[in-house]
């Protein structure tokens, strides 16, 4: 089974309408192997811990314990750029985890498009699972999907486990069989992880050529696979 976990940054907006909201990105982490995928974070957590105490602290977000002291869980906002690579590059593994980008541009895209939040959500990564698919031979997988429970916010939720399986099982016959979980960030591993790909993706949006140049050093060493642009060339 193929597991992914999805986490977004960003807004599906207007973007005329919500300036600084121009661009929206998902961040997708594809593991082979999810026990040992959980087993390397909380290696990581044990590692840095001391580190993460000091990202914690510096950050004006607080949101990585509880405020009896206890962790919580990792947080992109939370973290700089460097250790966010630091925990990127330490939970690649060579063939049993891979990174993919989904980024929308909300200026370029139909205005249409903005009508339905979730089946726009569901159709970009429906779009996005075409391509890994092409890219890793993932025909007739199964595949389980982990998604950060925020992304049920959106009114007139389209659940994404039917929308995929009409289209990628019973359809485009992509995939051998579908299903999708919400969770809250801090109750999944890999949701956490989602988050902090998101976020670093989502630095190259500004003005900081730092990002950028981490996405593509993550890019030339193949662990993002796919960064797919919608609208294309956007």
């Amino acid at each position: 089974m193929l597991k992914i976990y999805i986490d977004e940054s960003g807004s599906l907006t207007e973007a005329n309408h919500h300036p600084g909201q121009h661009y929206f990105n998902v961040g997708m982490i594809i593991v082979r192997n999810d026990e040992r995928f959980i087993k390397r974070h909380r290696q990581f957590i044990k590692q840095y811990k001391q580190d993460i105490i000091k990202q914690h602290q510096k950050s004006k977000y607080k949101n990585m314990f509880y405020k009896h002291g206890k962790f919580k869980e990792l947080k992109g906002s939370s973290l700089d750029l460097d250790f966010k690579l630091k925990y990127l590059n330490y939970m690649h593994t060579k063939e049993e985890v891979d990174y993919a980008i989904i980024k929308v541009s909300n200026l370029d895209v139909d205005p249409r498009f903005f009508k339905n939040n979730a089946q726009s959500f569901n159709f970009i990564i429906k779009l996005a699972l075409i391509e890994l698919a092409k890219l890793k031979n993932y025909h007739v997988e199964d595949l389980h999907i982990d998604i950060d429970n925020q992304n049920i916010r959106f009114e007139k939720h389209e659940l994404l486990e039917d929308y995929l399986t009409m289209e990628l099982v019973l359809g485009e016959k992509v995939y051998n069989n579908i299903e999708v979980e919400y969770y809250e960030s801090h109750k999944n591993i890999g949701v956490q992880a989602a988050d902090i790909l998101a976020n670093t993706y989502f630095g190259t949006i500004g003005q900081n050529g730092k990002y950028r140049e981490a996405i593509d050093q993550l890019i030339d060493d193949k662990k993002i696979i796919l960064e797919f642009l919608y609208p294309q060339h956007k």
